[in-house]
């Protein structure tokens, strides 16, 4: 959010969210709660720090859950072994994360099942839901999108339209259209849902920079679009022209 902050106070204008948005983003927790005032479930959950441990109040917990840095991007700090069966595995797995992220940690409870990415680019819409689809003799003990899959291994990921029922691909529709709307994403952003086996639909969280690379999330939607890469990148410019009101300079009218 820094330098979206910097650049409006400067005056000039840019593609993307505004630093309230991109802070907002940036806080798994209270994106939790901004989306709950609009109707998008996610998995139950609390932020939890070292000072709030002290008070006790994890006795009500259902497990299995899962840990996750509170601040972080891009499945950073996420692995298999965040995901604890009991308390005493909790425990394990709180300790480990706190002391590498100091400023809190989010509780969640486990939910099994498929990921899938929705992304909205402005003047285009909602694409077409992307699944995240891991090989099956790919070895892992739960079904998370963790930082060794999303960086390390990413060959084991392939990305796929979603292959769901269409009662769960048109809720994951209606609740992607509600989160962007909520959280102020504009110009392009992304959504990370969890489709559980039986076929209910769970907000993960919220991706206001999402990424560029060719072969992308963003980009294998884009294609079930009818959208290559260069217009996806004109699009993405296009709104935020349109937005700013520099929309005739990208049509080479001024």
């Amino acid at each position: 959010g820094f330098y979206a902050a910097l650049f409006e106070e400067m005056g000039l204008p840019t593609t993307g969210s505004d630093a309230y948005t991109l802070c907002v983003t940036l806080d798994k927790a209270l994106t939790k709660k901004v989306l709950a005032g609009h109707g998008v479930a996610s998995p139950r959950g609390r932020l939890v720090t070292r000072a709030s441990l002290v008070g006790g109040g994890l006795d009500d917990l259902v497990y299995p859950v899962i840990v996750k840095p509170n601040h972080e991007g891009s499945s950073k700090g996420i692995t298999q072994s965040s995901v604890a069966e009991d308390a005493i595995d909790l425990g394990r797995v709180l300790d480990d994360l706190l002391e590498a992220y100091s400023d809190g940690v989010l509780l969640e409870r486990y939910v099994a099942g498929t990921d899938v990415r929705v992304s909205r680019i402005d003047g285009v819409g909602v694409l077409p839901p992307v699944e995240l689809h891991v090989d099956p003799a790919y070895p892992r003990t739960f079904s998370i999108y963790d930082f060794a899959l999303a960086h390390e291994d990413a060959k084991a990921v392939t990305l796929r339209s979603a292959e769901l029922p269409q009662r769960s691909l048109t809720r994951v529709s209606d609740l992607a259209e509600r989160a962007f709307a909520a959280l102020g994403i504009r110009d392009v952003g992304s959504l990370d849902f969890r489709v559980s086996s039986d076929g209910e639909v769970h907000f993960l969280s919220a991706t206001a920079l999402p990424s560029l690379e060719r072969d992308g999330a963003l980009m294998v939607a884009a294609k079930h679009k009818g959208l290559e890469y260069d217009a996806v990148i004109l699009a993405v410019l296009r709104a935020a022209c349109t937005r700013t009101g520099l929309g005739s300079l990208l049509d080479g009218t001024k």
